[in-house]
């Protein structure tokens, strides 16, 4: 079983944001906070953010930004 690093979560956030052509002001991010991850998006210019998933540890964070990454190309 591979472990997932954060490098890997920042590439999956990088070629999400690549796929969808987000614009740097609404852009997909992660954050990172008490030993999780999650995937949000910038909202606002000030920087509000809307959350897309709850917060995991980095193997389901990224599971879920794969499936989250299928649900929007097929959209």
């Amino acid at each position: 079983m591979r472990r997932t690093t954060i490098k890997t979560l920042h590439t999956l956030v990088e070629t999400l944001n690549e796929t969808t052509n987000a614009p740097h002001n609404r852009r997909y991010i992660l954050d990172c906070a008490y030993g999780g991850y999650r995937l949000a998006k910038l909202v606002s210019d000030s920087g509000g953010e809307q959350d897309i998933t709850p917060r995991y540890g980095a193997a389901v964070t990224a599971d879920l930004i794969r499936a989250y990454m299928k649900g929007v190309s097929n959209a």
